[in-house]
């Protein structure tokens, strides 16, 4: 028996493109959506964000966060804020986990 590798190195991402954008509370993501929304493996929404120095960032697949794309009809383009607020308070049944929350926001001239 022995250990099998993927043949993937660290410099070969396949297709994709850009960093992943892990917030702390508080951070605030601004750029234009390079692409439209996608929905990724966990089922939900995610979005690729170009900040104003050129940086690609990959959003999470949260629920929260996947309801104000819809909801917002955030498309290839558009020019969004986000804003990572925490996570919600725990509660006492350890089997929960608490809903990641955000505010996002799309520019209207």
């Amino acid at each position: 028996m022995a250990w099998k590798d993927s043949g993937i190195g660290e410099d070969d991402t396949g297709d994709f493109e850009g960093e992943f954008w892990e917030p702390i509370t508080g951070d605030v993501l601004e750029g234009d959506v390079v692409e439209t929304p996608k929905i990724g493996k966990f089922d939900k929404l995610f979005m690729k964000v170009q900040d104003s120095e050129g940086t690609i960032w990959v959003t999470s697949q949260h629920a929260h966060l996947a309801r104000q794309i819809k909801a917002l009809h955030i498309t290839e383009g558009d020019t969004v804020r986000i804003t990572y607020l925490g996570q919600a308070e725990a509660e006492a049944d350890s089997t929960y986990s608490p809903p990641h929350l955000y505010k996002l926001q799309k520019w209207e001239e």
